[in-house]
């Protein structure tokens, strides 16, 4: 059986795989809930009509979008430095580290493994597959419920 947990409190991801004490950021997916929520401070729709045909035009502020995408799906760091100086992890230092193309990368790596992965499937799918004398898993087939 799969349990799902409706919290999102975040994953860590270290710099050096397996060290915490080498620092690390924790990151969370960004939610439905949230995506909604940027979405109505960043997006504006005016209807206009040009030609006798009516249309939506839109307008994003991404810049604004990006920072608060960030700020959510940044939980927490550890041993952040930019310049020699250590970083708390707060909203200003988060906008700073987002414009420092190596840590963006990390971030992104980061998010996309996190996206990938369900680990509830994962394990509920771990606990189903048969597992032969050997300790391998043994192949499956479909059966009809």
């Amino acid at each position: 059986m799969a349990d799902f947990k409706s919290n999102n409190p975040g994953t860590w991801f270290y710099f050096d795989k397996g060290e915490p004490k080498s620092g690390g950021i924790c990151l969370r997916e960004l939610s439905i809930e949230e995506h909604d929520r940027i979405e109505k401070l960043t997006v504006k729709t005016q209807k206009k009509v040009r030609r006798g045909v009516a249309f939506d035009d839109t307008k994003t502020d991404e810049a604004l979008a990006n920072k608060l995408r960030w700020r959510f799906c940044i939980t927490d760091w550890t041993q952040v430095t930019l310049d020699g100086q250590t970083l708390d992890c707060d909203d200003d230092n988060k906008d700073k580290m987002m414009k420092c193309t190596d840590f963006v990368k990390f971030v992104v790596d980061s998010i996309e493994i996190l996206t990938e992965t369900n680990d509830t499937i994962k394990k509920a799918s771990a606990k189903n597959l048969p597992i032969s004398l050997s300790g391998n898993v043994t192949s499956q087939t479909a059966k009809p419920v």
